[in-house]
């Protein structure tokens, strides 16, 4: 009897639910970084956007596949000879080239929602004595259970830039 309840307690410890613990702020701040060196500048694609699921919110998510599909409408709509108003840089970071490094971060908590102040390098491939430094914050909330990004200030909010973009007044035609 002994064996049989040590099996079933093993068994529900080590079912997908209990692997799947909330991960803390940080591990996901970390996970959005090591993302974000990958998927380079502009609106993620579809398919990137699919990568996001455990790092953004259902609101982040809608507001960049709502810009996604702007964009796409923009092109189409944008003269061949004239360059259409799209995001070429990185969206996600205070450096157009992106990042390369991750010096550190620090978390805050305030009304419910996790902050985390970023402390991000770029290092110029060509000439590696050549460090741009700059501090982003990531502002976190818990959503289903687990910490997810909800919006990016990096001298501007990126929700702000994406409402701004899917408007009138930019690309939302």
């Amino acid at each position: 009897m002994k064996r049989f309840a040590c099996a079933i307690y093993l068994a529900l410890l080590f079912t997908p639910a209990c692997l799947a613990a909330t991960l803390p702020p940080t591990a996901v701040a970390n996970n959005f970084y090591a993302w974000t060196m990958t998927v380079g500048g502009g609106i993620p694609s579809a398919k990137q956007l699919q990568q996001t699921s455990g790092f953004f919110s259902v609101r982040l998510i809608d507001l960049l596949r709502t810009s996604l599909a702007a964009e796409e409408r923009c092109v189409k709509a944008t003269p061949p000879d004239l360059k259409p108003p799209i995001f070429e840089g990185s969206l996600f970071v205070d450096h157009y080239e992106g990042l390369t490094k991750v010096l550190s971060l620090k978390k805050a908590r305030q009304h419910g929602k996790v902050i985390i102040t970023a402390r991000l390098a770029y290092v110029e491939p060509r000439s590696p004595k050549n460090v741009y430094r700059w501090t982003d914050r990531l502002f976190l909330i818990m959503e289903n259970g687990n910490w997810v990004i909800d919006d990016i200030a990096t001298k501007s909010s990126l929700s702000a830039i994406l409402k701004k973009y899917t408007s009138k007044e930019e690309c939302g035609i």
